[in-house]
């Protein structure tokens, strides 16, 4: 895990495949990601990573994560995006400054 946090290799994926995103949930799948990782089962993770398949294994979770309409990703920072306003906005609509 060292490796790929001092490689930026989550970093390096999130560039190439969030060039559409909100960069403040770019960070926030990033850390998602962190996570997900430190939480798989050892063995399942040692297996991968004996592969030589953690940094394929963290490609596609991305991808996963930023095209599918069924991941976290979506549910948690995509889905209500499209209904939400900036507060500034809100405050001009509401005639406040």
């Amino acid at each position: 895990m060292e490796n790929i946090a001092k490689n930026k290799v989550i970093e390096g994926y999130l560039k190439l495949l969030g060039k559409n995103e909100n960069p403040d949930n770019l960070e926030d799948l990033k850390q998602d990601i962190y996570i997900t990782l430190l939480e798989m089962d050892e063995n399942s993770l040692h297996k991968i990573v004996d592969n030589n398949k953690l940094n394929d294994y963290i490609f596609i979770m991305i991808k996963n994560n930023i095209m599918s309409k069924n991941s976290p990703y979506y549910y948690k920072y995509k889905k209500n995006f499209n209904n939400t306003i900036p507060i500034e906005d809100y405050n001009e609509e509401q005639g406040e400054e």
